[in-house]
Parts: structure tokens; C-alpha cells; sequence
């Protein structure tokens, strides 16, 4: 992992954030370790996918890791603010 990706790793687990905006592939990782790792040492969590591209094996990962939205790429920002709204609400 390099050292800004450490960092954003403390952060998070720090509860320095209520929830994670992630893209399907990050430098380190994919999305699906991520969040598999975050919510081993973070359970509950919420994660907001984003992808350009979703297969139903990725979506049914993604349901079964507890990520809670997918989102396709190009999000609109309306979009992904209620999405974010309604998971720190608790409605998702």
C-alpha cells in the first residue's frame, strides 16, 4: 500500500469518516478487497461504489460485502448526494 493510500487507511478507520466513496479500481486494490478489508476492520461502514461497468457477479458481490449503493459512471453529483443522504439517514 503506498503512503497516501496508509494515510486515507488511518483516516478511515479512525472514524474520521461516516462513509466510503470508492471507484471500482484504485491503485492498490479493487473495490471489492477494499471493502472487504475496511469492513473487517470497520464493520458497518457504509460504502458507495462507482463503476463504468457493472456485471451481475460484481453487483452480487457488492450486496454480499454490504456495500450499500452502485453507482454508474458518469454519477450525477444530484444523484450521488441523495445516495449519500439516505445511507447517513439510515434509509439504505
Amino acid at each position: 500500500m503506498c503512503k497516501r493510500s496508509r494515510l486515507i487507511w488511518q483516516w478511515v478507520l479512525g472514524g474520521q469518516f461516516a462513509l466510503v466513496i470508492t471507484d471500482q479500481t484504485t491503485p492498490d486494490m479493487t473495490s471489492m478487497v477494499l471493502a472487504r478489508r475496511l469492513l473487517e476492520d470497520r464493520p458497518g461502514i457504509p460504502i458507495i461504489l462507482d463503476m463504468g461497468y457493472i456485471e451481475k457477479v460484481t453487483k452480487d458481490g457488492a450486496a454480499k460485502l454490504c456495500i450499500r449503493e452502485v453507482m454508474m459512471k458518469s454519477v450525477v453529483m444530484r444523484d450521488l448526494a441523495r445516495s449519500v443522504r439516505k445511507i447517513l439517514d439510515g434509509q439504505v
